[in-house]
């Protein structure tokens, strides 16, 4: 009888060691069938301000000594990213470690006077002053809790609404260009 309960606490503990083994091992299966990516997520914005276009000429405004106000929404979108198109659907994760913010196609004596940039639903990114043809690339300092929140953003719609407002010493054409550097974890394909 004492052989026989030893043999029931045996099978117990063998039963459970195993269920173990197996959840944990499917932790350890599911680890290995993700792939780490790391990445910059860009979006290029265009900033029009006092400009038009007719035909395929372009015309300005007469440059004035007086600032003119903009106020730009535009999306970026995981699905333009070409590091990322396959895994779309498979994406866990989105960490994004930093920004930076870069303009181009500004002439000379062309300036942003104040530039604001922030992420519908998220908050302010950055706020930038003066910025020039030879003064046009920033690295932001963000908080870790709104690049988070930028991450989450990204994660769960595949894209964000950036809106870019401010204002300009006179008419311009150029591109206010984002870049986050990422790291994203998708399962890997099939």
């Amino acid at each position: 009888m004492k052989t026989l309960k030893k043999a029931l606490n045996m099978g117990v503990l063998l039963t459970i060691l195993s269920f173990i083994l197996t959840i944990s091992s499917c932790d350890k299966v599911k680890e290995m069938l993700t792939v780490s990516i790391t990445t910059s997520i860009e979006g290029n914005i265009p900033l029009q301000v006092g400009t038009t276009t007719q035909g395929s000429v372009e015309s300005r405004l007469p440059a004035t000594k007086a600032s003119m106000s903009y106020n730009v929404n535009h999306n970026i979108s995981i699905a333009d990213n070409p590091d990322l198109k396959l895994y779309l659907s498979k994406i866990k994760e989105i960490d994004i470690k930093s920004i930076k913010v870069e303009f181009t196609g500004l002439k000379a004596g062309e300036t942003i006077n104040f530039i604001t940039i922030s992420v519908t639903g998220v908050g302010e990114l950055a706020s930038i002053t003066n910025v020039t043809i030879t003064n046009n690339t920033f690295s932001p300092t963000i908080s870790s809790s709104l690049l988070s929140s930028v991450s989450k953003d990204l994660l769960n719609n595949k894209k964000i609404t950036v809106n870019i407002k401010g204002e300009t010493n006179g008419p311009l054409r150029c591109f206010v260009n984002l870049k986050m550097d990422s790291k994203v974890k998708a399962q890997a394909l099939d």
